[in-house]
């Protein structure tokens, strides 16, 4: 699988959703979720997100919960589009009964972005609308599971998407490189200094 969203559970590993590289009508975009335990070399299934996801995050919470974050719902060569934007729905993975719930929605949809862990929130960065990959979002915001809230921060300086980013034991982020508008290459990095 390509683009499936990846997170370490102490030495498991949870896999939610994404896709194969040849997307076709047997090979869908996925919502399907799995545990691999390494120890015993084994897939556990878990409980499935409300809509197949692509291009989008998963984040580990505080307290061992799961939050998933925008990203694609179906393959743009795959028949009718419905609907033509990424995703702006979240939802919440619970490890105590492997199931999913909604979480509030971004502002608006974005796939190809990041999601970072930062204390006891999880910040959002960048990323694309699908439907069209010539812009590349600027917008930072951070959610608060404990309020089920979104609060915008400052926004980067370039639009990117496709790109790296990780927190600095300074107490800031680190943005660097990606896809910027018209889907033309950001060779700048940038450090954002206003975090939750």
């Amino acid at each position: 699988m390509s683009a499936a969203d990846e997170l370490i559970l102490e030495v498991e590993s949870l896999v939610a959703g994404g896709a194969s590289s040849e997307l076709t009508d047997a090979n869908p975009i996925l919502a399907a979720v799995e545990i691999f335990d390494p120890v015993a070399g084994t897939w556990t299934p878990t409980g499935s997100m409300s809509v197949p996801r692509y291009f989008h995050c998963a984040t580990t919470l505080y307290d061992g919960s799961v939050l998933v974050t925008g990203g694609i719902p179906y393959a743009a060569t795959l028949g009718p589009v419905i609907d033509a934007h990424s995703l702006a729905t979240a939802e919440r993975w619970d490890p105590t009964t492997g199931q999913w719930h909604a979480a509030a929605p971004m502002p608006f949809g974005r796939s190809r972005h990041q999601a970072l862990g930062w204390q006891s929130t999880v910040v959002v960065l960048g990323g694309a609308d699908e439907q069209s990959l010539e812009s590349a979002f600027t917008h930072t915001m951070y959610f608060d599971p404990a309020t089920d809230t979104w609060t915008a921060l400052a926004p980067m300086s370039s639009g990117r998407f496709n790109f790296a980013a990780v927190a600095l034991t300074t107490g800031q982020l680190l943005v660097a490189s990606g896809n910027g508008q018209l889907e033309g290459l950001v060779t700048d990095s940038e450090v954002l200094t206003e975090v939750v």
